[in-house]
């Protein structure tokens, strides 16, 4: 009465022995990558990967920095150029290729959330996060003071990363230490930046001890200056 057989379904575009999300070893592709971020996955970066950063420092980065911001494709990194061309028109800018010489575990945001409320359980942590939270907000007018620890966010703690505070420092030696990453995506540059040049960026990274995760591969100056 019923008749067996086997058939097999697709995907649109799907060719045999083509994989869209991982390479032949297993790794991620760029486009497996971003499905990790679009369902709220951390995920690794291969040894070997390409990666791009724009900045204003010949060097590309510090050696002695403990952090680093890159971009994991070239189309954030476009944008990103666009966004430096605007905000310094008349600054010597260089464009960095960097290539990862380990592989990097990447936080995404959702780790990153379960990392946030467990360094705030503590009261010395959040005790020093609200202070330079509330200090650099004073200073620099960029976002709202926090009226105590309870409005505290992390949107609002994400901001205040890039200036290197002893909170900052903490929170990132905690996610390497204590939760075994490399990198997390930066909320900041994917959320709450620049809509109108930065809108769709899917993987802005902070890179943690860049020294030990990744070379220099190419410098050069931005030339054409109009993406």
């Amino acid at each position: 009465m019923y008749e067996i057989y086997l058939a097999h379904h697709g995907v649109l575009g799907q060719k045999w022995g083509v994989r869209r999300y991982q390479n032949k070893d297993g790794s991620l592709t760029e486009l497996g990558r971003k499905r990790a971020l679009q369902n709220g996955e951390d995920y690794t970066i291969n040894s070997g990967t390409e990666l791009y950063r724009v900045t204003p420092n010949s060097k590309s980065f510090n050696d002695t920095s403990n952090r680093l911001y890159a971009s994991g494709n070239k189309k954030d990194h476009k944008k990103w150029k666009q966004l430096y061309d605007r905000d310094y028109p008349h600054r010597l800018l260089y464009d960095c290729r960097l290539k990862t010489v380990k592989d990097i575990k990447v936080a995404n945001e959702t780790a990153i959330g379960k990392a946030w409320l467990e360094a705030m359980s503590s009261d010395v942590f959040s005790k020093v996060a609200l202070e330079d939270a509330n200090r650099l907000a004073r200073d620099y007018g960029v976002w709202s003071s926090a009226k105590d620890v309870n409005d505290l966010t992390y949107d609002k703690f994400s901001r205040t990363l890039a200036y290197h505070t002893k909170s900052g420092d903490g929170f990132m030696n905690y996610m390497k230490k204590h939760k075994g990453y490399d990198a997390m995506i930066d909320y900041y540059g994917k959320h709450t930046v620049d809509s109108k040049i930065l809108k769709g960026i899917q993987e802005p990274l902070i890179i943690f001890d860049p020294s030990e995760s990744v070379k220099r591969e190419k410098i050069s100056t931005l030339k054409n200056r109009r993406y």
